[in-house]
């Protein structure tokens, strides 16, 4: 019966929270560690910078090196191509490390707080909540976010901030293979736009099962002792066996169509490749365009690194749905408040004498079911 009302319950306030009243309250955690997250989002930013440094010094060395045959200038270049990579790796361990180190400092502030909103409800709440829905929101949904926080809720500026200057450098490079490069987006866009919508509701799901399977255990544990006095250790077993296969096909599901995502994007990826593949190979053997072979190389490169955000957002696209779902829950839970509450005008009793009479008292949660009487 509680399993029951919880699920009523979730689905009743499932889209009482739009996606971007989420992010802003996952935000305003992140906030409260500005320093650090000002620290992580300036790696981003020279990360990002290397990374574009790279392929330019690649497109330098075979038109200004490799094909005038000059030694001294590629042994230059190839030196200054290791620094770039150095650097680079030095930076990204710098960033997953505080990047880790921000989303554990917000889980642990998330936590506590939400620990401490359900101290302070009063009993009808826990007489409407079962437990294992509790401990399922303090232990699955946090693992989850935390999760959501280390793989990539920052990294998002930094997809978003390495997609706008990749583009700016192949805007320079090449107008034409840009255009060449860009007229498979919409196919993109709308691949993304329909996997996205479907993916919303299926990890909606799992964090619904993974609460059954949660609150079922914790009912079924802590009534052992019940359950083997009136032997129904068969029946307890087959029942979460049903709610355990619900949650294992709710996540088959989910991530069967969030798999799909990854060979699509992967696939338009290939086809602007090939085509700035094409365009570019007969421009230069037809002589009809100023583009170089190093411009050629460097600009396969920048279409990677084009992609690549594309495909790591994507990629994010299964935390997010996941993790939202999960702070759905946990915001849920933080914005209640006790329906009885002490009033700000009561007396301490100081000292008690004499004796305390019982006359027509009576007390319920829920005004129908009497409680005391």
């Amino acid at each position: 019966m509680w399993r029951a009302a919880f699920l009523d319950d979730y689905e009743k306030g499932e889209k009482e929270y739009t996606d971007w009243d989420l992010i802003k309250f996952l935000l305003s955690y992140l906030s409260k560690e500005k320093p650090v997250l000002v620290f992580v989002i300036i790696l981003l930013m020279i990360d990002s910078t290397l990374l574009l440094v790279t392929p330019y010094i690649l497109k330098e060395a075979i038109d200004k090196a490799i094909i005038p045959r000059q030694k001294d200038d590629l042994t230059l270049l190839v030196i200054g191509l290791t620094i770039v990579y150095l650097v680079a790796w030095i930076i990204q361990i710098m960033r997953r490390y505080y990047l880790i180190y921000l989303g554990e400092k917000t889980i642990y502030r998330l936590r506590d707080d939400v620990y401490r909103k359900m101290e302070s409800m009063d009993m009808a709440y826990y007489e409407k909540e079962p437990t294992g829905k509790l401990i399922s929101i303090l232990t699955n949904d946090m693992d989850l976010l935390a999760e959501f926080l280390s793989s990539g809720l920052v990294d998002i500026f930094s997809n978003f901030l390495m997609l706008a200057l990749v583009l700016g450098v192949m805007f320079y490079l090449s107008v034409k293979l840009t255009l060449a490069t860009i007229i498979v987006l919409p196919l993109l866009y709308l691949t993304i736009r329909v996997i996205r919508s479907r993916a919303r509701g299926a990890y909606r799901e799992t964090r619904k099962t993974i609460a059954e399977v949660t609150i079922d255990l914790q009912e079924k544990i802590s009534g052992a002792k019940v359950t083997q006095a009136f032997a129904r250790e068969k029946e307890n077993i087959k029942n979460f066996t049903l709610i355990n296969e619900r949650n294992y096909r709710a996540n088959v599901r989910a991530n069967a169509i969030i798999s799909s995502l990854f060979p699509a994007i992967r696939t338009v990826g290939a086809l602007g490749t090939v085509i700035v593949l094409v365009y570019g190979g007969l421009a230069i053997q037809n002589n009809t365009s100023d583009i170089s072979i190093g411009t050629l190389v460097a600009f396969i490169n920048y279409v990677t690194l084009f992609y690549d955000p594309i495909l790591s957002l994507s990629m994010f696209i299964s935390f997010l749905q996941s993790g939202l779902a999960a702070l759905e829950r946990v915001v849920t839970v933080l914005n209640q408040e006790p329906r009885i509450k002490d009033k700000e005008t009561i007396t301490p009793l100081t000292s008690v004498k004499g004796e305390i009479k019982l006359d027509h008292v009576f007390f319920s949660y829920d005004n129908k079911t009497l409680v005391l009487n």
